[in-house]
């Protein structure tokens, strides 16, 4: 059985989001969020949206690698926890919101 996947990165794109500094003043250390492949995204084929309960805050870093290994883990069915490990609304949005994926 190969490794156990894990990765903590800043969370692309969240200044894209329509109120995401709001967004996230609404999250805390340690909350759950959630994993969504969009293999649809007409720029990326292995998106990751990362969402809170019901929104959507951004992305797995394509241009590091992480897009593409969390979204093939992803269809071959493994699965993931996915936590706020540090946040920042006040920084730049390209480092405001960082995330721990840890597979299970």
């Amino acid at each position: 059985m190969s490794e156990k996947l894990y990765f903590i990165f800043y969370v692309a794109g969240v200044k894209f989001r329509k109120d995401w500094k709001k967004n996230l003043e609404e999250l805390k250390v340690d909350d759950e969020l959630t994993l969504v492949p969009e293999p649809t995204n007409k720029f990326d084929p292995f998106a990751v949206r990362i969402h809170s309960v019901n929104k959507h805050l951004g992305y797995v870093p394509a241009k590091t690698g992480e897009a593409k290994e969390i979204s093939n883990a992803l269809n071959e069915g493994r699965l993931f926890t996915t936590k706020v490990s540090d946040l920042n609304p006040d920084f730049e949005p390209w480092r405001a919101l960082e995330v721990e994926v840890k597979e299970v």
